[in-house]
């Protein structure tokens, strides 16, 4: 097993994980969980002659609005990086996700990359209370976003140059051909 998660092994957990900044800084301890934001597609809704209802259709390569939110335990100085809403900034995610080999049993690693870029909506700087974290957050509009499993493309999207990659297929080529 080399470490691919496939059908020839069992993914199992998120063994680890470190978080990035922009400059490619580690952010130590910042953070115990992120939950990435969800890639909602627009949708316009079909109805008409020859066709039986509505429904509703994506268009291709076209998300809803994305927010992230990042996290932070405590302020620190490492958060005033993100203030500036007028320039792009955001965060990249890297871990080493656990599989197993079903036929042996052996257990390996995959590496897991996630970077999200986009402009700070907001600060939250928390709350304060002794012997607890400030359980502070910073929220970015998400203009783009790569989510990568042993260095393949699983998705890409970007926003503002009209990529949108599925498993290494960019779906909005033809698109941009077109256009």
């Amino acid at each position: 097993m080399a470490g691919k998660i496939g059908i020839n092994s069992i993914p199992e957990v998120l063994n680890g994980f470190n978080v990035y900044d922009h400059d490619g800084g580690k952010l130590i301890g910042i953070s115990d969980s992120v939950t990435l934001a969800p890639l909602a597609m627009i949708t316009t809704n079909i109805n008409g002659a020859g066709i039986g209802g509505e429904y509703a259709a994506p268009v291709i390569g076209h998300t809803q609005s994305m927010q992230q939110e990042i996290p932070f335990r405590t302020l620190y100085h490492d958060i005033t990086k993100f203030v500036d809403h007028s320039k792009v900034t955001g965060v990249t995610l890297r871990g080493a996700i656990q599989v197993t080999d079903p036929s042996t049993g052996v257990t390996d690693y995959s590496q897991m990359r996630v970077v999200v870029r986009g402009k700070t909506l907001e600060i939250n700087p928390g709350s304060a209370k002794s012997g607890e974290a400030f359980n502070a957050s910073m929220k970015l509009e998400v203009l783009y976003m790569l989510i990568e499993v042993d260095g393949e493309k699983l998705i890409e999207h970007d926003k503002l140059n009209e990529i949108f990659v599925v498993n290494n297929e960019d779906i909005m080529d033809k698109v941009r051909r077109l256009c």
